[in-house]
């Protein structure tokens, strides 16, 4: 259960850090395509937020 935990936070870590980059790098293009990358970028912050939530609260359930 704890690996699941670790695996599903690197997986959303790993999506963090693609969006930011994706975002950063592609700024000429079309508005169209910035909206979206602004929305996965938004998305993959929640995301991440939620991991280390769960993380949190399965630390505590641990102890």
């Amino acid at each position: 259960m704890k690996k699941l935990f670790i695996y599903l936070a690197v997986v959303f870590f790993v999506l963090f850090l693609i969006s930011i980059v994706k975002f950063n790098y592609d700024k000429t293009e079309t508005m169209y395509w910035n909206t979206i990358r602004i929305q996965f970028s938004i998305q993959a912050i929640l995301l991440l937020f939620a991991s280390i939530v769960l993380m949190i609260i399965h630390f505590f359930i641990k102890k």
